[in-house]
């Protein structure tokens, strides 16, 4: 499972879980090819919120976060482990 992998990125904003969700779903839409992009889906676990991004019936992308003291974690974990590209750009954009 993907969220059992160890994350391609994590770092601590000063921002809501709301607006980073916002900004990560927004950056993902504008990158991801929309011939690839089979579903994007933002559930709620808790106090933590999870955004899925699956192309051809496989999770590539999951981004997990957290509220924290200070603002909200961020975990993205993806399929590659180097990630891939813009969409890593877009998550690491919402820093």
């Amino acid at each position: 499972m993907l969220r059992d992998k160890e994350p391609t990125a994590t770092f601590t904003t000063a921002r809501s879980v709301d607006e980073v969700a916002a900004c990560i779903e927004s950056g993902l839409r504008a990158v991801a090819d929309p011939g690839s992009l089979g579903s994007l889906a933002v559930t709620d676990e808790g106090s933590t919120r999870v955004i899925r991004m699956t192309t051809m019936a496989n999770p590539t992308v999951v981004i997990t976060l957290a509220p924290a003291p200070q603002g909200t974690q961020v975990d993205y974990r993806s399929r590659y482990r180097t990630g891939y590209g813009a969409v890593t750009n877009a998550v690491l954009g919402c820093r």
